[in-house]
């Protein structure tokens, strides 16, 4: 038999332990065109089960519920829930037992962690390109990291991808706050490099003469952000340093300028079928520029004059 029960919030709909919305809004009136201005009175017998539309990227059933003029959109699942469990706790998501996201039976649904939906999402092949389980790593992998990366410190999506897990997996595994019961040399820096102050020094003073940001992120092996910190005086301040006024990295009129030939390179490079990441990367210029390079709006190709 199925059990229904008000939807919290909503006068005028319940919702079934099958996973069913029915609404009690009676239209009053015709209104104008398509009923748009008629009234909406909330009667003592259920007027339709509302069919609702599922979502591209979850795949979770989603109706629309309107209060007081107003319409809102809700999962189902969430529904079921809090009418026939109650409200969702702090920490807690709504987990689907067979991981199927359209299956919102009562006897399908609980409240669990993040860890244990993810559990989920692994054990029902619904996470194929990421292998985000409790031990994603195997305890080799997880030494080998930590190992190599002190002689070629990476990016942490760079390594996630070669090992297929997150980034956020990566730098807390070199940090040594996952996988603590596994060998490997820990970095005390969350996994980013220590500059000397020379080094810092040296970098501000390639930012005064001219050099972009992408210049300097590849010269010196850093991230872009932490750069940024950098130049900015954020990240380790000097008092005798004066960080930039302007919001640009470096002002117009000093931005590289690239030469015919090396426009003509790039050109030709992507005729021949490089992707737009390696020439972006061998000339040291950022992918948006490039792309109007290669559209020509931007350095366009001289009509020849017979």
């Amino acid at each position: 038999m199925e059990n229904w029960k008000e939807v919290a919030g909503f006068p005028g709909y319940e919702v079934s332990d099958q996973g069913r919305v029915r609404s009690y809004y009676k239209r009053v009136g015709k209104g104008r065109g398509n009923g748009r201005g008629a009234r909406w009175d909330i009667v003592d017998k259920p007027q339709r089960v509302l069919s609702g539309g599922t979502d591209k990227g979850s795949g979770y059933i989603r109706v629309i519920l309107m209060r007081d003029g107003t319409q809102y959109g809700r999962a189902v699942h969430a529904l079921v829930l809090r009418a026939f469990v109650g409200p969702r706790p702090d920490g807690m998501e709504a987990c689907h037992n067979d991981g199927h996201p359209a299956n919102n039976r009562l006897d399908n649904l609980r409240y669990d962690t993040h860890s244990s939906n993810i559990h989920d999402s692994v054990r029902h092949g619904n996470r194929e390109n990421c292998r985000a389980a409790a031990q994603a790593l195997s305890d080799d992998e997880a030494i080998a990291i930590r190992q190599n990366y002190p002689e070629n410190p990476r990016a942490f999506r760079i390594i996630g991808r070669e090992y297929g897990v997150s980034p956020t997996l990566i730098r807390k595994l070199i940090h040594g706050i996952t996988y603590t019961d596994v060998g490997g040399p820990r970095s005390p820096t969350l996994g980013r490099r220590t500059y000397t102050d020379e080094t810092i020094a040296q970098i501000r003073a390639d930012y005064r003469g001219g050099k972009a940001y992408r210049q300097l992120a590849t010269e010196y092996d850093i991230d872009i952000g932490h750069l940024s910190r950098i130049i900015k005086n954020i990240s380790r301040p000097d008092p005798n340093y004066t960080p930039p006024e302007h919001r640009h990295p470096i002002p117009p009129e000093t931005h590289r300028k690239f030469s015919d030939d090396e426009i003509r390179q790039m050109r030709e490079m992507r005729a021949g079928g490089a992707k737009c990441r390696e020439i972006a990367r061998r000339f040291a210029i950022s992918r948006s520029y490039l792309g109007k390079i290669l559209s020509n709006r931007a350095r366009p190709c001289q009509p020849r004059r017979d």
